[in-house]
Protein backbone atom coordinates (compact mmCIF):
# COMPACT_ATOMS: atom_id res chain seq x y z
CA UNK A 1 0.00 0.00 0.00
CA UNK A 2 0.96 3.51 -0.95
CA UNK A 3 2.47 5.98 1.67
CA UNK A 4 0.11 8.73 2.22
CA UNK A 5 1.99 12.21 0.51
CA UNK A 6 3.66 14.45 3.58
CA UNK A 7 3.31 17.82 1.67
CA UNK A 8 6.27 19.01 3.97
CA UNK A 9 8.56 16.84 2.79
CA UNK A 10 12.49 17.31 3.32
CA UNK A 11 13.54 19.93 0.87
CA UNK A 12 16.70 20.58 -0.25
CA UNK A 13 16.47 23.90 -1.84
CA UNK A 14 15.68 26.87 0.47
CA UNK A 15 11.97 26.43 0.62
CA UNK A 16 10.30 30.27 0.15
CA UNK A 17 7.21 30.93 2.62
CA UNK A 18 4.99 32.11 0.44
CA UNK A 19 1.24 33.50 1.13
CA UNK A 20 -0.48 29.87 -0.14
CA UNK A 21 2.08 27.81 2.11
CA UNK A 22 1.15 30.09 4.56
CA UNK A 23 -2.64 28.77 4.38
CA UNK A 24 -1.54 25.53 4.50
CA UNK A 25 0.30 25.60 7.67
CA UNK A 26 -2.55 27.52 9.47
CA UNK A 27 -4.93 24.35 8.78
CA UNK A 28 -2.29 21.95 10.58
CA UNK A 29 -3.11 21.10 13.29
CA UNK A 30 0.78 20.68 14.35
CA UNK A 31 2.15 24.11 14.20
CA UNK A 32 -1.46 25.75 15.95
CA UNK A 33 -0.66 23.21 18.87
CA UNK A 34 3.20 24.58 18.91
CA UNK A 35 2.64 28.08 17.76
CA UNK A 36 -0.01 29.47 19.31
CA UNK A 37 -0.17 32.85 17.47
CA UNK A 38 -0.80 31.03 14.85
CA UNK A 39 -4.08 30.21 15.90
CA UNK A 40 -5.33 33.93 15.77
CA UNK A 41 -3.88 34.60 12.91
CA UNK A 42 -6.04 31.51 11.39
CA UNK A 43 -8.75 33.38 12.74
CA UNK A 44 -7.86 37.09 11.66
CA UNK A 45 -7.48 35.65 7.80
CA UNK A 46 -11.09 33.65 8.26
CA UNK A 47 -12.50 36.85 8.68
CA UNK A 48 -10.33 38.66 5.91
CA UNK A 49 -11.61 36.35 3.23
CA UNK A 50 -14.95 37.33 2.34
CA UNK A 51 -13.90 41.29 2.46
CA UNK A 52 -12.48 41.70 -1.14
CA UNK A 53 -12.23 44.77 -3.27
CA UNK A 54 -14.46 45.64 -6.32
CA UNK A 55 -12.18 44.19 -8.92
CA UNK A 56 -11.77 40.66 -6.84
CA UNK A 57 -7.94 41.35 -5.92
CA UNK A 58 -7.06 40.61 -2.56
CA UNK A 59 -8.19 42.52 0.11
CA UNK A 60 -5.96 45.14 2.28
CA UNK A 61 -7.31 43.36 5.37
CA UNK A 62 -6.19 39.81 4.16
CA UNK A 63 -2.95 40.96 2.96
CA UNK A 64 -2.10 42.83 6.02
CA UNK A 65 -3.10 39.93 8.32
CA UNK A 66 -0.08 37.85 6.30
CA UNK A 67 1.72 40.15 6.73
CA UNK A 68 1.63 40.51 10.36
CA UNK A 69 2.00 36.44 10.32
CA UNK A 70 5.25 36.80 8.51
CA UNK A 71 6.58 39.27 11.00
CA UNK A 72 5.52 37.01 13.72
CA UNK A 73 7.18 34.33 12.29
CA UNK A 74 10.57 36.10 11.68
CA UNK A 75 10.66 37.56 15.26
CA UNK A 76 10.22 33.93 16.83
CA UNK A 77 13.44 32.63 18.49
CA UNK A 78 15.99 30.59 17.09
CA UNK A 79 14.62 27.39 18.76
CA UNK A 80 11.10 28.24 17.75
CA UNK A 81 12.46 29.24 14.29
CA UNK A 82 14.14 25.49 14.49
CA UNK A 83 10.76 23.65 15.56
CA UNK A 84 9.05 25.44 12.34
CA UNK A 85 11.76 24.56 9.99
CA UNK A 86 11.63 20.61 11.51
CA UNK A 87 7.60 20.92 10.73
CA UNK A 88 8.02 21.93 7.28
CA UNK A 89 10.61 19.41 6.99
CA UNK A 90 13.30 22.25 5.46
CA UNK A 91 16.56 22.54 5.95
CA UNK A 92 16.41 26.72 5.33
CA UNK A 93 13.61 29.05 5.02
CA UNK A 94 12.91 31.98 3.33
CA UNK A 95 10.66 35.01 4.67
CA UNK A 96 9.69 37.97 2.70
CA UNK A 97 7.72 40.77 4.34
CA UNK A 98 7.10 43.89 4.30
CA UNK A 99 8.78 46.06 7.59
CA UNK A 100 7.51 49.55 8.37
CA UNK A 101 8.54 50.60 4.03
CA UNK A 102 11.04 48.11 3.73
CA UNK A 103 10.73 44.80 1.97
CA UNK A 104 13.07 42.16 3.96
CA UNK A 105 14.51 39.11 2.96
CA UNK A 106 15.06 36.50 6.07
CA UNK A 107 16.70 33.15 5.51
CA UNK A 108 17.10 30.55 8.36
Amino acid sequence: MAQPVNPYTLQTAPLIIEDALLTRILHDQRFLDAFPFMQSAAIRLKDAVGQRSCCGRTSAAKAASYTLLKQSIAGMTVESKSLFKQLLGAQQVVLIYVNGNQRTRLTF
